[in-house]
């Protein structure tokens, strides 16, 4: 019943999501203010003096145009460049220039920069040119938009711009980080399926990527060069979790073509980083180095994926990610396709929901399996508990003894075996009945508990027969506890007279000349609480 109505309140929030989606993305409204909302404007009075063609041996671009009018003495040029060095002309006077330090071994430029530039008020209806070079043809002729007045203003304006895919990688991130989390709290020592810590891996990439590649995001952060080279660190970074993801849902990445897709992403990162480091190529060279590894991880996963298929079939998991797929690869064409028909001019956020679709999806289903393998877990638990516990006092068994004997090295064991026997149970079951005499055990067994602590394990072996392994050393430790035990039973005689708790023991200590196996030992013990026993029977008398 609960479960259904969640999935009713799923369905329903779901749609109501893509409802604010649609509205975000489609609808306006027309604003009209006497004074601007935030006191800037965009410099559209822009000349391309020099586009920097193919011919252009620096790759330059030039282009002028005229400082406004300030109005309150001070105002800021602001605008922001790809991988270009820039310097900027106040009437052939330089003001500003920014390049890259010539001993720095990442990056040949100053990466995707915000240049904000102070503008005094006689400054005002001065020619401006800004000058822009870059090693990269590909990052030629990129004209920046110019914004021109308060820089807090201009600040609000890019980050509203971007505030959908900042939400929407901020979200991402969210749910990579509770997916690592839930894995490594939840599972800390244990052998367990990992999946679902891939996918959050995958997830806090993907976040990454598209979180630094936002201009709000390098205007936010003063422009750190860390920042310009996040994207390619984490896109070389992200067939690694995916490739894992993937292989263990599709059979446990038990296909060695899984392990080829990790491989070839780590020598990815290794050649890329290599040549960076020499300065032989930067990221942004190599990025079609990492997209042909994109490609062949691609190809060689999708075979993969078929493959086991046909061998393991289609689970409800499977189904879920295919569909999934799907989506992200809709999603991406669809944002492709109004980013050329656009010119550039919209934002490829669509594509991020798609992958914010798929993580979600998939790491609901991880979950749900997860908590299914944690109750069997469980289960099998208390089973184990049930077959080498007793039920009556909660001491080992003697199953769980022989477990022990098996496992125990007695070449280097040095444990010391104390035998125990309860006394005048017999007598108690007659005169008082069977129930007085389960609390007589019962009562024995928690006092030797309470005395044993952490200092060894305790076992049940008969009616009214327990054995403890202790972790001394030696016998001077084992007496010292025994003193312990017999303090425990007589200060517990003293408060309950109505029935006095009477125990005899004996110790022995492992001994590899004349013992085989621990169990040598308890025997010798065995033989000592006997004799023990016999004495405590004539003082009696």
């Amino acid at each position: 019943m609960l479960k259904n109505e969640l999935k009713r309140y799923g369905i329903v929030f779901g749609l109501l999501l893509m409802l604010l989606f649609y509205i975000y993305s489609s609808f306006g409204h027309v604003e009209y203010r006497l004074t601007p909302k935030n006191d800037f404007t965009i410099i559209d009075k822009v000349t391309v003096v020099d586009s920097g063609a193919a011919s252009n041996a620096s790759n330059k671009t030039i282009v002028e145009f005229e400082i406004p009018p300030i109005k309150n003495g001070r105002s800021e040029l602001v605008f922001s460049t790809i991988h270009q060095s820039v310097a900027i002309f106040f009437d052939d006077t330089m003001e500003y220039r920014l390049v890259p330090d010539a001993r720095n071994k990442f990056g040949k430029t100053a990466g995707v920069t915000w240049h904000v530039v102070s503008v005094l008020k006689d400054h005002g209806h001065h020619k401006v040119r800004v000058e822009m070079w870059t090693p990269y043809e590909s990052a030629t002729g990129i004209i920046p938009t110019f914004y021109f007045g308060e820089k807090h203003g201009i600040l609000t304006e890019v980050v509203e711009r971007d505030i959908l895919p900042i939400l929407i990688s901020f979200v991402t991130f969210v749910m990579g980080v509770i997916f690592v989390t839930y894995v490594l709290i939840a599972f800390r020592g244990r052998e367990v399926n990992k999946d679902l810590m891939h996918l959050g891996f995958f997830a806090i990439c993907i976040s990454a990527w598209q979180m630094a590649d936002l201009p709000a995001t390098k205007l936010l952060l003063n422009n750190s060069l860390v920042v310009s080279y996040i994207p390619f660190v984490a896109l070389m970074l992200l067939p690694i979790p995916f490739a894992m993801f993937i292989g263990g849902l599709h059979g446990g990445r038990k296909h060695i073509g899984w392990h080829v897709i990790e491989m070839l992403s780590y020598a990815n990162i290794f050649l890329c980083t290599v040549l960076q480091f020499f300065d032989i190529a930067d990221f942004r060279e190599t990025l079609w180095i990492t997209h042909l590894t994109f490609v062949v991880s691609i190809l060689i996963g999708g075979f993969l994926i078929g493959w086991e298929i046909k061998k393991y079939g289609l689970s409800d998991k499977r189904k879920v990610n295919i569909i999934c797929l799907f989506i992200c690869l809709g999603c991406a064409s669809f944002d492709l396709c109004r980013y050329y028909f656009t010119n550039g001019s919209t934002k490829m956020c669509v594509g991020s929901l798609g992958f914010l679709i798929y993580i979600v999806s998939l790491g609901y289903t991880s979950i749900r399996e997860t908590r299914i393998f944690i109750d069997a877990m469980m289960e099998a638990k208390k089973y184990e508990q049930l077959a080498y516990h007793d039920p009556m006092t909660g001491c080992l068994n003697r199953l769980a003894w022989a477990d022990i004997i098996r496992g125990t090295d007695v070449e280097n064991n040095s444990g010391v075996v104390v035998m125990f026997d309860l006394n005048d149970l017999k007598v108690i079951n007659d005169t008082k009945g069977h129930e007085a005499g389960d609390k007589y055990i019962t009562e024995c067994a928690y006092l030797l508990k309470e005395v044993l602590a952490t200092s060894g394990s305790i076992f049940r072996l008969g009616g009214d027969e327990f054995c403890i392994l202790l972790h001394a050393t030696k016998v001077k430790e084992a007496e010292e506890f025994l003193v312990r035990v017999d303090e425990a039973f007589e200060k517990y005689n003293k408060t309950h007279p109505e029935m006095p708790l009477s125990i005899a023991y004996g110790c022995a200590k492992y001994d590899k000349l004349t013992d085989m196996d621990l169990n040598d030992t308890r025997s010798r013990a065995d033989s000592e609480m006997y004799h023990n026993k016999f004495k405590m029977k004539e003082k009696r008398v």
